[in-house]
Order: structure tokens, then C-alpha cells, then sequence
């Protein structure tokens, strides 16, 4: 699991910004000498009726190519993240790695939830309320 897709979570404006009508609406979340960090605005969902999870995508776009192994590099992922808003808590769905002319060459599928717990007080933790609160799981920020 790559770290970097857990870093861009931290950025608390892409809640204040209205969903388009596209398919995709990357936002730029952060931008520094590794990496430019992409939050896809139309892909907040509700993913259970029974359970109050949520799930949205998010971009990396490397400046240099990474390794996956010695004959393959990447340099753009796209992740899946799910949320569950009552146990404060997210995980990675799913990661697909593509090389410097957008094509897939490799993909993580995670078939058992890797959940991870936030803290009370993390920047982590007020953007889960807040993306809770905008699909309707929690009435106040």
C-alpha cells in the first residue's frame, strides 16, 4: 500500500467543493517536488445501505517514474478509499498504477479491508466528518 494515497486525505477544501457534472473532476489537493496529489469531486458515494460507509478516488501523478518491479514503472495512481463514518476509520479499495502514456500496467485489488483508525484530533479525522456530513451520515461537523 502506497503511503503518498493516505497524505492526500489531509486536505480539508475538497469538501467545500460542489461535485460537477463530469465523470471525473480531478481537484488539486497538493503539489510538491515528488508528486501532484488529484481528489476526484464526483466520486463521493454512499457504498452500503446498511452500513454507513462511503468511498471516493484519488490521483497521483509522480514527476519521475516509480518502480513496481525492475522491468516495470508507473508514474499516475488511482485509488479507492472507503470511510466508515461511525468507526472513524478508512481503508484502501483498490490501487491502479499506469505508466507515462496512461496505460494500465498493474493493479492492487484488496480483498479484505485494511482498516485504519484515525485519531480525535487529526486533520484526518475532521475530513472524514466532513465528507460524512456531506452524503448525509452525520448531522454537524
Amino acid at each position: 500500500m502506497h503511503h503518498r494515497f493516505l497524505k492526500c486525505l489531509f486536505f480539508l477544501g475538497w469538501v467545500l467543493t460542489p461535485p460537477m457534472a463530469t465523470a471525473e473532476n480531478w481537484l488539486m489537493l497538493n503539489a510538491n517536488a515528488e508528486a501532484t496529489d488529484y481528489f476526484d469531486t464526483t466520486s463521493v458515494k454512499r457504498i452500503s445501505d446498511s452500513l454507513p460507509y462511503i468511498s471516493y478516488a484519488i490521483k497521483t501523478q509522480y514527476h519521475q517514474p516509480q518502480n513496481i518491479t525492475h522491468h516495470k514503472t508507473y508514474t499516475t495512481t488511482i485509488a479507492e478509499i472507503k470511510i466508515d463514518c461511525m468507526g472513524n476509520r478508512f481503508a484502501l479499495v483498490k490501487a491502479d498504477y499506469y505508466d507515462e502514456h496512461q496505460q494500465l500496467i498493474d493493479s492492487d485489488q484488496l480483498t479484505k479491508d485494511n482498516w485504519q483508525k484515525m485519531t480525535a484530533d487529526s486533520m484526518m479525522n475532521s475530513m472524514l466528518r466532513a465528507g460524512c456530513y456531506m452524503v448525509g451520515y452525520r448531522n454537524e461537523l
